[in-house]
């Protein structure tokens, strides 16, 4: 064999090895991937389930009004909606934490800056947002103490959980709509245009219920919660199909 025809056959063996190595790395991802969005779509899901479980929990609660003393008596006399209700859209924030990272593998070619910022408003706004409803749960067990106990120690309790709930829950709640705001552009960029148009309404009118004067306008948002973890289980469900079936 001539020194030429050598050179020519280690160069094909070497392109052959870069091409399988490459398809490798490519399979890897692909599975990476496959992984995160099973794990995605089957999180969004769970969070619209306690969605929508802790949110018609609390419409129960309305009529206790916003003031601390009618909220503690309201617990006394039937605690299970704040309960339930507390517990379950404090899950909502714990089961979207495990949505962002199948939300980095599937948009974080769209923009890094954008994706980036997206990710960590995002977990950030959900670590506030489940101690935000801890500290409004926390409120059961002081309205559930016995009449004979000091009303005026456990109404400063009840004000200072009341104040700690309100101050974590719109700090987080401004955070969440920044994260929604962003992965909501990165859709339009491909994706899912639809979702993402649902993306930014939610992240809008988050940032708009938080203004007092135009809390009712958070209904919106809450609407938008339920198309956006519709929208997003079910993609990430056909996204894992797909790649399975490509495997």
């Amino acid at each position: 064999m001539s020194i030429a025809e050598s050179t020519s056959v280690t160069a094909g063996t070497e392109a052959a090895a870069s091409l399988q190595a490459r398809a490798s790395a490519t399979a890897r991802v692909r599975a990476n991937d496959c992984a995160l969005y099973r794990v995605a779509s089957a999180a969004a899901f769970l969070a619209l389930a306690a969605l929508m479980i802790g949110g018609v929990s609390m419409a129960f609660t309305a009529a206790a009004g916003t003031s601390t003393a009618g909220v503690l008596v309201a617990i006394g006399n039937n605690p299970w909606p704040f309960l339930t209700g507390g517990v379950g859209l404090a899950l909502v924030s714990l089961f979207d934490i495990f949505t962002i990272p199948g939300l980095h593998a599937a948009l974080g070619r769209h923009g890094r800056v954008l994706i980036l910022l997206a990710s960590v408003t995002a977990i950030i706004g959900d670590l506030l947002g489940i101690l935000g409803r801890l500290a409004q749960t926390a409120l059961v067990p002081v309205g559930l103490q016995p009449a004979t106990a000091g009303q005026t120690e456990l109404l400063a309790a009840g004000n200072v959980l009341s104040v700690l709930d309100t101050t974590i829950n719109t700090a987080g709640f401004v955070l969440v709509s920044a994260s929604f705001t962003c992965f909501g552009l990165l859709m339009l960029r491909g994706f899912s245009r639809t979702v993402g148009w649902i993306a930014i309404v939610a992240g809008v009118f988050t940032l708009l219920g938080q203004i007092p004067l135009l809390a009712p306008l958070f209904m919106v948002a809450n609407v938008a919660y339920i198309a956006w973890y519709v929208g997003i289980g079910r993609r990430f469900w056909q996204a894992a199909r797909q790649s399975t079936a490509r495997e």
